[in-house]
């Protein structure tokens, strides 16, 4: 809530490497960690045994760079460096800026090789009204109307404003629309996909002014929403590993699976167990923890 990704971002930046992965020439790492037991200092970040506390991303910057210079490092620029969820940058913003946002807009995200997609939403109460049959008629028509190569049909996960379900969203522009019957697909498909116009009756109807509303973002339901731990919900498809992992998700786990033994896995649980607790200078429970080796059938009792 007080901006840490803004700061690891510009750490991201500055560094060259990916949260949870070391530099080529092992010089740094970086890594989110659990409360390092300073919340009035936050955000926080420690460079070996120094902390600095109450960083903005420029200040980031400049300790990095003092210390790359110290080191006699070059500066090094992650060309493709991954930025903040639009939720996350949004409170990063309002943390470091002191002013609200007027909204968040967490957009349908395109395809594989930026091919448009129609988002189904498969919430509860959209499925319940009928949206993955919804689905499959968007999937056939498009089929239909020879646009599978340009167009995806995805499910999304709720979208929030379950009234007005069974609702799908269109890539381009986030065109949204609710209450959809199996009839109104082809029309979406013919009028949107193929003529490139928005079908307007289709649209959301504002009860308030009684205008039809094209965007989603521009709803009044969404429009001054942030999202924060629920950013990916009605963005990715729940059913698609690639998809979560490519919002930058379970990079805790990769990181344990493909680089930690279980000895190591435990003692940073341990250790984040105790920061959070009461602060890293707390004395380490004394915890046995029962693992098995994938793969090796072993079994051991570690005690730490």
């Amino acid at each position: 809530m007080a901006g840490a990704s803004r700061i690891t971002e510009a750490l991201e930046q500055e560094i060259g490497v990916g949260d949870g992965e070391t530099s080529a020439d092992m010089e740094f790492s970086l890594d989110s960690v659990a409360c390092m037991g300073a919340c009035s200092q936050a955000p926080v970040m420690r460079v070996d045994d120094e902390t600095y506390g109450n960083l903005t991303a420029d200040q980031t910057r400049k300790i990095v760079r003092e210390l790359l210079a110290s080191l006699g490092l070059q500066a090094r620029d992650l060309a493709a460096a991954p930025t903040a969820a639009p939720a996350a940058r949004a409170v990063s913003d309002m943390a470091e800026t002191g002013q609200a946002p007027e909204g968040v807009k967490v957009g349908v995200s395109s395809g594989a090789g930026g091919r448009r997609r129609v988002a189904v939403c498969a919430g509860t109460a959209c499925v319940f009204a009928g949206s993955l049959k919804i689905h499959d008629a968007f999937v056939a028509a498009i089929a239909e109307a020879g646009l599978a190569d340009e167009v995806e049909v995805s499910i999304i996960g709720c979208h929030g404003l379950c009234s007005q379900g069974p609702l799908a969203v269109v890539s381009d522009g986030d065109v949204y629309y609710p209450r959809l019957k199996i009839k109104d697909v082809q029309t979406v498909v013919d009028q949107h996909l193929t003529g490139g116009e928005v079908v307007e009756k289709l649209l959301y109807l504002d009860p308030g002014s009684g205008e039809r509303i094209a965007c989603a973002h521009d709803i009044p339901f969404y429009k001054s929403q942030t999202r924060i731990a629920l950013r990916d919900v009605g963005v990715i498809n729940p059913e698609r590993l690639d998809e979560y992992l490519g919002a930058r998700r379970l990079r805790g786990a990769r990181r344990a699976l493909t680089t930690m033994t279980p000895e190591a896995i435990i003692d940073e649980i341990l250790a984040s167990a105790c920061a959070a607790a009461a602060g890293p200078a707390s004395p380490r429970p004394q915890v046995a923890v029962r693992t098995q080796v994938a793969g090796a059938g072993q079994v051991r009792d570690l005690q730490r």
